[in-house]
């Protein structure tokens, strides 16, 4: 098939448009007809087969779903109702995942790129994917090239890194091939349509991989492996137990079915993936309401762990608007107005500065230009050769002057205000040969950046959250400085000079720094690996095409909806609005969710591991696991549901931590035993249930679950035990936490009685008369003891904790098994 559509392509006839008139019409249609348009084939959103398929079949739910069969075949319905959250989950999931992919569908039409083509002479705005075999059209600065296409008039330098790596500009020639994909850094040109669609050689090389995959959160990982643990110890538990309750329930297979699936089920964390999912959804609906779109879950995770986050000056602390406040003449033999202005035209510049100069000097065809160098972020420094006159250079003066000249211009007093100076040099050498050793200054230009009215407030919000800020510009330091001191930037008179800097010089003053200055877009990316490799988490925010491999490499990049196309395309956070001010909230929301997630997993990993330890206890003992899902309902409801997903959603500014497994583990660690001696206490005073089922020849299967007193007393410890942990977890309690805490108890003391009333035994507590929980009151007092023994061993445990963490126990574990695992790798790559 597709040597057949090659040789097509062979044989189509070319057209020659000429650069005044471009396609015509008639030749346009025919391209249409003959599909040979740059129309490519959607493929960045999951299909929904694909989105149901990930959000039903996964260990978690497959295995929750059998036990669920298994229930209802043995007829215990009852206990069935706590599982049904997975149906629950899988709903939420696909709905949020359909949601989001119609969401990115929707936008990438909306935010779908443009270009300018030349078709019977007119120049007109179309999409990109609308492009034909053959047409001219123009690409300019911060464009991606949309196809592979001949350069035919201009100048342009592009980078290819896309699809070399190599990330350093690359000037073209009129006549050599423009790939799709690189990136237009400067000027403006016209090219031709070479090959379209899937023709393009990137499309040819995306051929031979796959898709790539969003990265997995440090979340989503911890949570993976988990589950693989549960699944191991799920298995090793299964086989014996229901052994064991098969013996014991005298052969009744339904009762081996209902209380071993009591203990499987006790120890997968189902709530826990559900209260993940939930609180990052519920994150990123908060964050769309405040005008900022989080391209994916794992987005809010980095966010949240954020503790360095670098700034460009112009658009964050400054409104990126700039004016011409000052002049001042050197040579008065120029008409330095009318060779800015025709620099401009010539340069065809289209950022900031260039905006500011075209406003305040004009843009006209003065003089005309006999050689053309556009601004470069590298250079720092645009030119224009007007003929006799010679080369004219507009940029930061020293890269366009000498040191011996700078000193003579006194330009100081304009840096110390925060002035942004341009000086305009004269050369006799042509533009390949221009120095700034035979550069000479006619005209020094200071511009001036507006500051944010709430940059000051934004700032000292970092500042008092744990956020160290710095500032990176491509302007002069002392300049940038200045602006950042009345910014409120901390440490804003540490600023560094990063013209002909080397990588060990930028490594050693790099955490120390807080104002970069002449930053070229390798040294951004080199600061943000510097900083990690220190183990910092790094946010950037930027907005322009130099921007855009530091954006790359950081842990979460941010842009703006009116950034430059590929900043945008590849930041996992898009501040919509554009606006610097709603970053505070951004990151305060991040904080809440994956604070609060990790607060709350605690509690769901706290009940697993007590019903592994319980469960693998009676296995030894070879009794019958002594209770039943209906029984557990009240804690996962009432101690774990309803506060975890409270929790989740209080605010939280917290900076998190990222380990995950280890905060989660450490807390519910500590927890989950103190159940495990509360239950062991009651049953020590109040007997060991010596048999969970009897026989019934009145009910089909000749067999009944026994509502023992021991049970119920185990239940009712259980439970108190687990608000005694609930509490602590709370911990330091705040009026929220305090009312969630009261308001979970209070339901408890009314649903229980009363679900146990209407409902037949819902919760499988013994009962005396119809509606009055009876265990006696002694039985009352050792489940007392019970949930003190729980307290003290709780805070016995975590005193242990604290001290094995003062010890660096646990840095030492983390350190020993990164080891461990970077020995792994090495051993896999020989």
């Amino acid at each position: 098939m597709e040597n057949t559509e090659r040789r097509k392509l062979k044989e189509i006839s070319r057209f020659s448009p000429t650069l005044q008139s471009g396609l015509s019409s008639l030749q346009v249609e025919s391209r249409i007809e003959d599909k040979l348009t740059n129309e490519k084939e959607v493929t960045r959103s999951k299909s929904y087969a694909r989105i149901i398929c990930e959000n039903v079949f996964t260990f978690v739910n497959v295995a929750t779903i059998i036990i669920i069969v298994a229930l209802i075949c043995a007829g215990q319905i009852n206990d069935t109702f706590s599982s049904c959250l997975i149906f629950i989950n899988m709903v939420i999931g696909i709905y949020q995942e359909v949601k989001a992919k119609r969401t990115v569908e929707k936008l990438s039409l909306v935010l779908e790129s443009t270009c300018q083509v030349l078709r019977e002479g007119v120049l007109t705005e179309i999409s990109t994917k609308d492009l034909v075999l053959d047409d001219i059209f123009l690409l300019k600065a911060g464009m991606q090239i949309p196809l592979d296409c001949i350069l035919l008039d201009g100048y342009v330098e592009v980078n290819e890194s896309i699809l070399t790596g190599e990330t350093a500009p690359v000037k073209k020639s009129v006549g050599e091939m423009l790939l799709a994909g690189s990136h237009v850094l400067v000027g403006e040109v016209w090219v031709k349509a070479e090959r379209v669609g899937k023709d393009c050689y990137i499309r040819k090389i995306a051929k031979l991989a796959k898709n790539v995959n969003k990265p997995k959160s440090n979340i989503f990982k911890a949570l993976d492996k988990i589950i693989k643990v549960i699944a191991v110890i799920m298995v090793a538990l299964a086989i014996p137990s229901i052994i064991i309750n098969l013996n014991a329930s005298g052969g009744a297979w339904q009762a081996a079915v209902k209380y071993t699936s009591a203990s499987m089920l006790g120890m997968m964390p189902v709530g826990m993936f559900f209260l993940t999912s939930f609180s990052l959804a519920a994150g990123v609906l908060k964050l769309s309401k405040k005008n900022a779109l989080a391209q994916d879950l794992y987005s809010i995770e980095m966010l949240a762990m954020t503790d360095t986050l670098l700034l460009d000056k112009t658009g964050t602390i400054t409104t990126g608007e700039l004016q011409v406040v000052e002049e001042k003449i050197i040579d008065d033999s120029f008409d330095y107005k009318k060779i800015l202005s025709a620099l401009l035209y010539a340069t065809k510049d289209s950022n900031v500065t260039a905006n500011a100069l075209i406003n305040h000097f004009g843009v006209e065809e003065c003089y005309v230009a006999t050689d053309v160098l556009p601004f470069s972020s590298k250079r720092k420094f645009s030119a224009v050769s007007l003929g006799d006159m010679g080369t004219f250079c507009l940029g930061a003066p020293d890269f366009v002057l000498s040191s011996d000249l700078l000193s003579t211009l006194n330009l100081q007093e304009g840096i110390d205000k925060g002035y942004r100076i341009l000086v305009l040099s004269h050369s006799r050498e042509s533009i390949e040969k221009v120095s700034v050793d035979n550069s000479y200054p006619i005209a020094v230009i200071s511009l001036e950046d507006t500051l944010r009215n709430d940059a000051k407030e934004i700032l000292d919000w970092f500042a008092e959250n744990e956020v160290d800020v710095k500032i990176i510009s491509g302007d002069h330091p002392g300049t940038v400085s200045e602006i950042a001191k009345k910014a409120g930037v901390k440490g804003a008179e540490n600023y560094l000079n990063c013209t002909d800097l080397t990588f060990e010089e930028l490594e050693k003053c790099c955490e120390d720094t807080a104002v970069f200055g002449r930053v070229s877009p390798e040294q951004k990316a080199d600061i943000v690996h510097i900083l990690q490799e220190k183990g910092h988490v790094v946010g950037m925010v930027g907005d322009g095409i130099n921007d855009v491999q530091a954006l790359k490499d950081s842990d979460c990049s941010i842009s703006f909806a009116s950034a430059n196309e590929v900043a945008r395309n590849i930041s996992r956070i898009v501040l919509m609005d554009s606006s610097f001010s709603s970053l505070p909230d951004v990151v305060a929301e991040g904080r809440r969710a994956i604070c609060n997630v990790e607060r709350s997993a605690s509690l769901y990993i706290m009940k697993n591991l007590f019903v592994m330890i319980l469960t693998l206890l009676y296995c030894c003992m070879g009794r019958v696991y002594p209770f039943s899902a209906s029984q557990f309902v009240i804690i996962e409801f009432f101690v774990l549901g309803m506060p975890s997903f409270c929790i989740a959603l209080q605010p939280n500014n917290k900076k998190a931590t990222g380990k995950f497994i280890t905060n989660v583990l450490r807390t519910s660690i500590c927890s989950g035993l103190s159940l495990v001696v509360a239950v062991l206490v009651v049953f020590a005073f109040v007997g060991f249930p010596s048999g969970a089922v009897i026989a019934d020849s009145t009910i089909t299967g000749g067999w009944r679950a026994l509502i023992s007193l021991e049970a119920t007393a185990g239940t009712y410890a259980l439970v108190f035990a687990g608000y005694v942990a609930l509490f602590i977890i709370c911990l330091p309690m705040n009026k929220f936490r305090l009312l969630v805490f009261g308001a979970s108890l209070a339901l408890l003391v009314i649903a229980v009685p009363v679900g146990s009333y209407f409902f037949d035994n819902f919760f499988e507590l013994i009962l005396q008369g119809s509606d009055t929980i009876f265990i006696g009151w002694n039985n009352v007092l050792w489940i007392s003891i019970s949930v003190i023994c729980a307290l003290v061993a709780n805070i016995l445990l975590r005193i242990v904790d604290k001290q094995l963490e003062k010890k660096g126990a646990y840095n030492k574990i983390d350190n020993y098994f990164s080891l461990v695992k970077r020995r792994i790798i090495q051993n896999h790559k020989k």
